[in-house]
């Protein structure tokens, strides 16, 4: 485990530090955390895939820091077809809006993050980095809002997912199927719960013109009991080139 302080550098990593943004009309202070990898290297999306490192974020020790919302962009698919991960290769840009308990005062954010690092091996690292930010500043900063527009596009109320549960001796099984046009090069299904406990990993995908199928497993990292309700999926097909994603799933 490498641990530094930022701004920093690492193996893997040129740079990364927290960008100063603007304090919104809404309250609220968008900044971001942006790091600059080695080239040919890669970090994983909030849900990696099979193959990856889920990265995690905490804002321990902030000072007028009521919440943190991270806005994730479209990630990218990478790997083999039986390893296939999605993140982002070479750049991260992770805008995040903070709500200040008051909104006149500095904001001290305390950033510290465990992510994975990677060119043919995988490295854990973790990152602290200290920033504080001027909530006197109202100019948008063009890069943030291109990093706050380019996210998954969401077609929840355009179109439906059918999704059906079911259970082996080991865990829940999950059947879904949607009809899209493909979106492209290494199309990829990530599905998440709104329950962190559960972790839902991809069996097998197949395409057939515009219908998109797909088997999954649901396990408890706890060993709990799961109970999932069909509200609680978030569906994201990605690809080299677009991402859309769709909350919750009907019946067949």
């Amino acid at each position: 485990m490498l641990g530094i302080a930022g701004p920093a550098t690492a193996q893997g990593i040129t740079s990364a530090d927290i960008q100063s943004g603007w304090m919104g009309f809404d309250g609220k202070y968008v900044a971001a955390f942006e790091m600059h990898l080695t080239p040919e290297w890669k970090t994983y999306w909030r849900a990696p895939g099979d193959a990856g490192i889920p990265p995690e974020f905490h804002f321990h020790g902030s000072q007028n820091v009521k919440s943190v919302e991270i806005i994730w962009p479209r990630p990218v698919p990478f790997g083999p077809d039986d390893l296939r991960s999605v993140g982002y290769l070479e750049h991260v840009m992770l805008p995040f809006k903070i709500t200040p308990l008051d909104a006149t005062a500095p904001i001290k954010v305390s950033l510290q993050t465990m992510m994975g690092v990677c060119k043919d091996i995988c490295i854990p690292v973790e990152l602290q980095i200290d920033k504080t930010l001027d909530p006197t500043q109202r100019k948008p900063v063009p890069k943030l809002v291109a990093g706050m527009l380019d996210v998954p596009i969401d077609k929840t109320q355009k179109m439906t997912v059918t999704c059906s549960f079911g259970q082996n001796a080991k865990d829940w099984t999950l059947e879904t199927t949607f009809s899209h046009p493909s979106l492209g090069d290494m199309e990829t299904l990530i599905i998440e719960s709104a329950n962190p406990d559960h972790w839902i990993a991809l069996r097998s995908s197949n395409r057939d013109g515009e219908t998109f199928k797909a088997s999954a497993r649901i396990k408890s990292n706890s060993g709990k009991a799961i109970a999932l309700a069909r509200s609680d999926l978030r569906f994201t097909l990605i690809s080299t080139s677009q991402a859309i994603e769709v909350r919750g799933c009907s019946r067949p």
